[in-house]
């Protein structure tokens, strides 16, 4: 994990601030970049989840339902207002989960 955790931690803050900007209005084509950023972004994260049993386990799966929730080769055809909320919790969950590589970072060091 020390060597990935630091891409990690980087890796959801672009998530997160990518999520939070489509909740305003943008062209469809950022949304449409959004998804594949989130499938592949949380694809990784999940995969490292699953690699690592420093981190409960139960992140892989919240992190493959954000892959699957946000996957760009099969969109899920919901309202904007329903699409607003999911990526308010997808931001959540992931500042909760680089809250949880920190704690593991500062378990290791101890």
């Amino acid at each position: 994990m020390p060597q990935y955790a630091d891409i990690q931690k980087h890796l959801t803050v672009g998530l997160i601030i990518a999520t939070l900007i489509a909740i305003f209005p943008v062209g469809y084509g950022y949304y449409s970049l959004l998804r594949l950023a989130m499938m592949l972004g949380c694809g990784f994260l999940a995969y490292q989840a699953y690699a690592t049993s420093r981190i409960n386990n139960r992140w892989m799966w919240i992190l493959a339902a954000l892959a699957i929730t946000f996957n760009a080769i099969a969109p899920i055809g919901l309202p904007s207002e329903a699409w607003m909320i999911i990526d308010l919790l997808a931001a959540g969950a992931l500042w909760q989960y680089r809250n949880a590589i920190i704690a593991a970072q500062a378990d290791n060091a101890a």
